[in-house]
């Protein structure tokens, strides 16, 4: 009898890249002596030792955000295996483990004959607010622009990345995306996560920094990006995404070989088309997602006026 595997990723934030960093979407597994996968996103504190590891558990490709200390590295001993996205935090490279979005076919898309920008946002409340977004997308539209939220769609987020040359992203999944993409990425951050992307490719530790939750601070960002911002890219993109998908393989390869997972199959084709991936109980929980989100934007906005009143 087979033993279901319990796949642990945020499917309730209504993030496009929390939803397709799961291996679920890209291989076939069965338990073994591990029951538990855990991955992709953001998991500092299983990463850095201050939250136990579960029992009977795999660490697969998650990565850290916030202030890491320096010279920090991955306390992971628990784990039956694991790797990270956080080349930084790894002393040994084989625990290097790119998030596993890689896979996915949209990263195969040619680049298309005319220049056209695209303006990513987070839309995280605690990144932008309703009244933020709603200027950035008339910033987008004066300076001609593309505006598109991680709350899109899979299959909107493929449409404007086939449309676009360069990619402004406050995001961390749109810039992965876009360099292994073979886009031109202006990346625009705030904590380690965006230093530590920049770190795997090899490129300059440099993005355009603002403070999280600090409005102003979000769209000064954004101009700066639109008119002054670096555009970084891979000189090699088609190298870079094979040799990040062949990491994800021998991961896959090593669990089954130990027995750590009875298998754990590659399940997509190289000539894949679009696979809608997100399932009805995950747009569901996405709904319910944004329909809080709105409501408190809406009650804070009213506690605003009552006080100016």
């Amino acid at each position: 009898m087979k033993t279901a595997i319990n796949f642990d990723h945020k499917t309730n934030t209504g993030n496009l890249g929390d939803l397709l960093c799961s291996p679920k979407y890209y291989f076939e597994c069965e338990s073994g002596e591990a029951n538990r996968v855990i991955g992709g996103g953001v998991q500092t504190s299983l990463i850095l030792g201050s939250k136990n590891a579960p029992p009977k558990s795999i660490l697969w490709g998650v990565g850290c955000t916030g202030n890491v200390k320096k010279n920090a590295q991955a306390e992971c001993k628990d784990f039956l295996a694991w790797g990270i996205r956080d080349r930084l935090l790894v002393a040994d490279e084989k625990h290097f483990l790119p998030c596993v979005s890689v896979l996915h076919p949209m990263l195969d898309l040619p680049l298309p004959k005319k220049e056209r920008t695209l303006l990513y946002i987070n839309a995280d409340p605690r990144i932008s607010t309703v009244r933020t977004l709603k200027k950035i997308r008339a910033t987008g539209a004066k300076n001609n622009v593309d505006v598109l939220t991680n709350r899109a769609s899979e299959r909107k987020f493929r449409k404007y990345l086939a449309q676009s040359s360069h990619i402004i992203s406050t995001s961390y999944h749109g810039a992965y995306w876009g360099l292994l993409a073979g886009r031109s990425v202006t990346l625009i951050g705030y904590s380690f996560k965006f230093k530590s992307l920049l770190n795997i490719f090899g490129l300059e530790s440099e993005f355009v920094r603002f403070t999280k939750g600090d409005q102003q601070s979000f769209l000064h960002a954004i101009n700066w990006a639109l008119t002054k911002g670096k555009k970084l890219a891979l000189n090699d993109p088609e190298s870079v995404r094979s040799s990040f998908r062949e990491k994800q393989h021998l991961f896959a390869k090593h669990l089954e070989q130990n027995d750590i997972l009875k298998k754990c199959s590659y399940k997509l084709k190289d000539d894949c088309s679009l696979v809608m991936y997100t399932q009805p109980n995950e747009l569901w929980t996405m709904s319910k997602y944004y329909c809080t989100v709105n409501v408190l934007e809406m009650l804070r906005g009213v506690r605003g006026m009552l006080k100016n009143n």
